[in-house]
């Protein structure tokens, strides 16, 4: 080795060094020992290439400034001379590197998970109730078949009856025997018998009452009359009902029968059909040619005196709220398409009409004694006869 070195010396300094041959102190990326011009392979391509802290092994790299900045020459630790300078620490390689960013997402994703997982800063708080001066729940009575469902609304109202929105209503059960509740006040009952439902909302409750049955079929229920009922209606609700009879009788529920309270007709004839055409409008009708309106719900009747009839009616029928009809005794037929304002009357039969139903505001039909039947098919302007008398 020595006789390489001291060959390789006396080339250099005999005659310099040849055309692509670099001098040893021109490899900045370290220090190897010189060799012999031409000579490709050996212990200095070798060494230069060995990966040292920081720098990837590889090609040379460009002699660009920042290279030539790391090139400048210190003094050796060694104490030998110069060399070039050391570079700054970095990541140890590439599985380094991965290493590295394997960590980095996992704390980030650990932390993502904190406060995704905690909803931190995401909780809405309900803001304060103000001061109450009640709360109001609707229906106050109701009557339930075992199994079955009923959405109770309750609303509470600030010291101006101002209703609060989003106020939170507290619902309990008097006897969770007989009805459950949820937390958005849907009742569902539970067994036969009769409690409370209560909410409740700053220091405010309101209570109503549930009745519970368990029977199938048809039952009796008290009508708080003795006088004949006639006829019935009953809203789409299932809980609000009208039944005339005799003498001018009218009863009213609002809870599906459960309890039946009188209503002042202002009318002593007996009243046999009663049609609701809205939540508050309706007609009762009867003996004497006799047609009662009220237009709130009931609470008040008015006798119409438009109607150019004096014969017993028997029934009612509203296909809108303007298209109505009326039959009764000598084939009688009123019709009214203004919502009562005014009437008109045909007889197209002889016989006692007792029942009328229309399909549409066009198509209807009239029964009465002796099998006779008529229908109309243009709103009742004209009748036919369908079904003769046998």
């Amino acid at each position: 080795m020595k006789a390489d070195r001291a060959l390789a010396s006396a080339a250099v300094g005999a005659s310099g060094p040849k055309s692509g041959c670099p001098a040893p102190t021109e490899r900045p990326w370290g220090r190897c020992r010189p060799l012999p011009c031409g000579l490709r392979d050996g212990p200095c391509t070798a060494l230069s290439r060995k990966r040292r802290p920081g720098v990837m092994a590889g090609p040379r790299p460009a002699d660009n400034s920042q290279e030539r900045s790391r090139a400048t020459p210190t003094p050796s630790p060694r104490g030998g001379g110069v060399g070039p300078a050391r570079e700054p620490p970095g990541p140890r390689g590439p599985h380094m590197r991965r290493r590295h960013l394997a960590l980095t997402a996992v704390i980030a994703l650990a932390c993502a998970a904190m406060f995704t997982g905690c909803n931190c800063g995401s909780k809405t708080v309900a803001p304060p109730l103000p001061p109450l001066s009640a709360v109001v729940l609707t229906p106050d009575l109701d009557t339930l078949a075992v199994g079955a469902q009923r959405q109770f609304v309750a609303v509470a109202l600030d010291t101006d009856s101002v209703a609060v929105a989003g106020a939170a209503i507290d619902w309990t059960s008097g006897d969770p025997g007989v009805i459950s509740v949820s937390s958005t006040g849907l009742v569902t009952a539970v067994g036969e018998g009769v409690t409370s439902l209560i909410a409740s909302a700053g220091g405010r409750a309101d209570t109503s009452l549930v009745a519970v049955f368990v029977q199938h079929g048809w039952y009796a229920q008290p009508s708080g009359t003795t006088n004949q009922l006639n006829g019935l209606f009953f809203q789409a609700d299932g809980r609000s009902g009208w039944a005339v009879g005799d003498a001018g009788t009218i009863v009213h529920t609002g809870d599906a029968g459960t309890a039946w309270s009188a209503q002042t007709s202002a009318t002593s004839f007996s009243l046999h059909g009663v049609w609701f055409t809205s939540d508050v409008t309706g007609f009762a009708v009867g003996n004497g040619g006799t047609v009662m309106r009220t237009r709130n719900a009931g609470a008040s009747w008015t006798r119409l005196l438009n109607v150019n009839a004096s014969e017993n009616l028997h029934d009612v029928c509203f296909a809108d709220s303007s298209h109505g009809w009326v039959v009764g005794t000598n084939g009688a037929i009123v019709r009214t398409a203004d919502g009562g304002a005014s009437w008109s009357k045909q007889n197209p039969t002889a016989a006692q009409l007792n029942s009328v139903s229309f399909s549409d505001t066009t198509n209807g039909w009239a029964v009465g004694e002796g099998g006779v039947i008529v229908g109309t098919h243009d709103g009742g302007r004209s009748w036919y006869v369908v079904q003769p008398g046998v």
